[in-house]
């Protein structure tokens, strides 16, 4: 599956979804070997979303998520 067939798909997904399909692939890559600058590595990731995802309910389902 291409990079462009994902990012297809997950623009079919309910805002939920992509809010934690975004969490998870920023935690694959914070895992990732370090072969690359922290900031190269990060390039790119939630393209995709930023432009779909409301900054405010992106905070809130964060915040829920540290479960405090």
């Amino acid at each position: 599956m291409t990079v462009e067939e994902l990012i297809a798909a997950a623009e079919q997904l309910p805002l939920k979804d992509q809010v934690r399909l975004l969490d998870e692939v920023t935690q694959l890559v914070a895992q990732a070997p370090k072969t690359l600058g922290p900031a190269t590595a990060l390039r790119g990731v939630g393209h995709a979303l930023r432009n779909s995802v409301d900054a405010q309910e992106y905070v809130n389902h964060e915040r829920n998520s540290w479960g405090g």
